[in-house]
């Protein structure tokens, strides 16, 4: 945490990225996370990956906009099985009038060094098999379609790979 300037007017305590990821972390159990994943315009900045699901997590610090709220909901909602907001308590009042029933937001106090569920996410029933195979590199694809016995796979470029 960081104090706010003189300049600001406040000198409340500040939430920066770095520390709510810190708390994030210790509660994605069982599989791996990624950090900054390429998501079809944006990127998510945790990504929780498991057998059985994936889960997208955007971290809204208190000196984070809003302004890409509504692409990023977008571009994690092809993909993501489940999708969380992790934000400061700046952000909350906001961000209830952004985001969908189905989107968890977890929020982080100044306080303490956990986080406060807030809502919680539930299953995304729209994740779409083209922007999902946009997470693969393609020679990922390609592997996978020729494990399947999918003649043709290995000549395949890029922007034909979602439509085989």
């Amino acid at each position: 945490m960081r104090a706010l300037g003189p300049s600001t007017g406040k000198f409340a305590l500040a939430m920066n990225d770095p520390e709510i990821r810190a708390r994030l972390y210790p509660l994605l159990l069982g599989g791996v996370h990624i950090d900054e994943l390429p998501t079809g315009t944006t990127r998510a900045d945790v990504v929780h990956i498991t057998p059985t699901f994936m889960h997208g997590y955007e971290v809204k610090g208190d000196g984070d906009t809003l302004q890409r709220v509504k692409n990023q909901l977008k571009c994690y909602g092809e993909v993501y099985d489940f999708v969380t907001f992790v934000v400061t308590e700046k952000h909350l009042a906001k961000l209830l009038l952004l985001l969908p029933e189905w989107v968890g937001i977890l929020v982080a106090p100044a306080e303490g060094t956990g986080l406060r569920p807030h809502r919680e996410a539930r299953y995304n029933a729209t994740v779409q098999r083209a922007p999902l195979a946009g997470l693969l590199w393609v020679e990922e694809i390609k592997q996978y379609l020729l494990a399947l016995g999918l003649t043709g796979a290995s000549t395949l470029r890029q922007r034909e790979v979602a439509h085989y």
